[in-house]
């Protein structure tokens, strides 16, 4: 609205309500009207600070974890529970956790990064925690990690369906690279054929690493990995362009194993119950 229209709306205002309200301008007396222009001066009433989204009591925010956990999330770009590295600022990280009783807490400063935690421990004896590095107010990277090691539940990779390896190739596709480790106990105590081995998966163009981790008891003679069937010690992720602390000095698909991308891919996205390899261990540690 032009200067000249909003003079004759408060000269309007003016004839219409008498007298002004006290925070409206004092509008010149008439004989003055013409050689001095009215003024319209306005006021801003501060916006109110918006309501908190509630904590929710400890068995209700277990419920809201795993419901995540074996859900997918609708991003439109790779994301953990809707935190989109590069645009989801602190504040909001921050409001999420909070309403999932995930004890969010800043535990260090690395230069301009800021490292924050949030955690939650489930009944059956295992938990979640997932690392966020906030720099300049912004979310930068994120790396979740379930542990399952001493889980007391009965079906471990029912706990997490939507980021079991079957679930994560059918949403981002055949990955880069596959790698895998393996090891044996060398303390007492363990029963023949234990061991243990991870696999680790990237996804470089959307800046995405998931690494799984699995218990062998009959890996005897021949070590055979099933890793939709296998028992489950937990699984790593990592989001965002610097991943913190990713997993190094692993062994390739292609040594660890006679499958290509393409054959591994198919096998464990079109086989949830057969998705069996074999692991050559000389791969590992190979023979002087």
């Amino acid at each position: 609205m032009r200067p000249v229209m909003y003079c004759l709306l408060a000269l309007l205002l003016a004839n219409l309500f008498g007298c002004a309200s006290a925070n409206q301008p004092i509008l010149p007396s008439a004989t003055a009207a013409s050689s001095i222009t009215p003024t319209i001066i306005l006021t801003v009433s501060p916006l109110p600070s918006p309501t908190p989204i509630p904590t929710l009591v400890a068995q209700s925010a277990e419920n809201a974890i795993k419901q995540m956990l074996n859900q997918e999330t609708e991003c439109a770009e790779p994301c953990l529970f809707g935190i989109i590295p590069d645009r989801t600022t602190l504040e909001e990280t921050q409001s999420f956790y909070e309403h999932l009783n995930m004890n969010f807490k800043r535990t260090y400063k690395e230069g301009k990064k800021h490292y924050y935690e949030a955690g939650f421990g489930f009944d059956d004896n295992w938990g979640i925690i997932v690392t966020n590095i906030v720099e300049d107010g912004i979310v930068r990277n994120l790396a979740l990690g379930l542990n399952f090691v001493n889980y007391t539940g009965s079906t471990p990779q029912q706990e997490w369906l939507a980021f079991r390896p079957n679930a994560i190739l059918e949403r981002y596709g055949q990955p880069s690279d596959v790698e895998i480790t393996l090891s044996f106990p060398v303390e007492s105590g363990f029963s023949p054929g234990t061991a243990w081995y991870d696999m680790v998966m990237h996804f470089p163009e959307t800046n995405l690493i998931v690494s799984f981790r699995y218990k062998l008891t009959n890996a005897n003679q021949k070590i055979t990995a099933c890793p939709l069937t296998d028992a489950s010690l937990g699984m790593s992720m990592w989001l965002g362009k610097e991943p913190h602390n990713p997993p190094k000095g692993i062994v390739s698909l292609g040594k660890a194993t006679i499958l290509s991308l393409d054959e591994f891919y198919d096998l464990l996205t079109k086989n949830s119950q057969t998705a069996c390899f074999e692991l050559n261990e000389n791969a590992f540690f190979p023979k002087p």
